[in-house]
């Protein structure tokens, strides 16, 4: 059976992201959630937004295509972080292409594109919603619930319908392993847009970068699992 090995970076930049959200929450909030609500109006205002459920829309769609990305060699985060940086902030060709390519995207300016179309959602339901003073605990709910009800993650997905389609219990286990990475990735993106705290600045713009390119390799890198926990699926 393949180990996949997970780069010691990808746990500390995941602590940093958790970490951002944590502090960007506490920004926003005097207290932290001691008896939490099942549900607030905001959050449901959220759940039935037209943006919000085309954000999801997208993320379904771009995660398929990121789980159906050939990999038998997995970049590494420093190499994926590096490029990413320098494709967004040198537009360096090269690295958008490598970046779009690693991805699973044979179009580099589609991988673009819907990036920036989920950027641009996400800034305006932050905005409308204050996404910073909704608890972790029940945006993600939120995200999850719409994830579940969209379209279930996974039946376009060629490894899942050329392997294991007639096994229920593994229909299972890699729709829920697709659906809590699109999940975390969401907030991860959330938290990355957060950094508008500091202004669309130099030092605003490199945070949400960095931020951005972490979450989108810990996204690729989860596909990657749940594509191996599906082909040793019994």
């Amino acid at each position: 059976m393949k180990n996949l090995n997970l780069p010691r970076s990808i746990k500390v930049s995941y602590l940093l992201i958790l970490l951002i959200g944590v502090f960007l929450s506490a920004c926003n909030k005097s207290s932290i959630y001691p008896n939490e609500p099942q549900s607030s109006t905001n959050e449901i205002a959220l759940s039935e937004d037209s943006i919000f459920k085309s954000l999801v829309i997208d993320l379904r769609d771009y995660n398929e295509v990121v789980s159906n990305a050939h990999a038998d060699i997995i970049m590494n985060q420093h190499d994926f972080e590096i490029n990413f940086n320098n494709a967004v902030q040198k537009n360096d060709l090269n690295a958008r292409k490598l970046i779009a390519n690693t991805m699973g995207f044979a179009n580099e300016n589609e991988f673009w594109k819907i990036r920036d179309d989920m950027t641009s959602k996400i800034v305006a339901l932050s905005k409308n919603y204050n996404l910073n003073k909704i608890s972790p605990n029940n945006l993600n709910k939120v995200i999850t619930n719409q994830i579940s009800t969209s379209t279930i993650i996974g039946l376009n997905n060629k490894r899942f319908t050329s392997l294991r389609y007639d096994n229920a219990g593994c229909m299972d286990i890699f729709s829920n392993c697709k659906n809590q990475a699109s999940s975390v990735y969401a907030l991860e993106q959330i938290n990355c847009v957060g950094f508008a705290v500091f202004g669309w600045t130099l030092i605003g713009g490199a945070l949400f970068v960095a931020c951005e390119a972490a979450s989108n390799y810990h996204l690729y890198v989860s596909d990657r699992s749940c594509n191996i926990n599906l082909k040793y699926c019994k």
